[in-house]
């Protein structure tokens, strides 16, 4: 099953990338999640990171499609787990991510392997 995930760029917000779910649910077994713009924002995807990194949790490494805004990992959901994760994106030519600026102002986006 795929899981998909709308990013919104706001540069004055707090964190200034929001995304859809903030912390999304996926079943046991083999999912996909994909990232993509919110309707009509105009960025590209950077990167996606995991903390843990992959290799010590269920996730595939990212793979950015250059025909579409879109960025893509399969999750192997063997047990419960909650992996907290930071996008980036790039507008006009400046990065923007999921982390908050005010100390405090919240937790990071995670996927909650259930």
């Amino acid at each position: 099953m795929t899981k998909q995930i709308q990013v919104l760029c706001d540069p004055t917000g707090d964190p200034q990338v929001v995304v859809s779910a903030k912390h999304q649910g996926v079943d046991r077994g083999n999912d996909t999640i994909e990232w993509i713009p919110f309707e009509k924002e105009k960025f590209t995807f950077f990167s996606i990171t995991f903390d843990p990194p992959p290799g010590t949790n269920p996730f595939s490494p990212p793979t950015y499609d250059p025909d579409k805004p879109k960025v893509t990992v399969t999750d192997n959901n063997q047990a419960p787990g909650d992996y907290p994760y930071t996008v980036v994106v790039v507008m006009n030519g400046i990065q923007y991510n999921t982390n908050a600026r005010i100390i405090g102002g919240g937790s990071s986006p995670s996927i909650k392997n259930n």
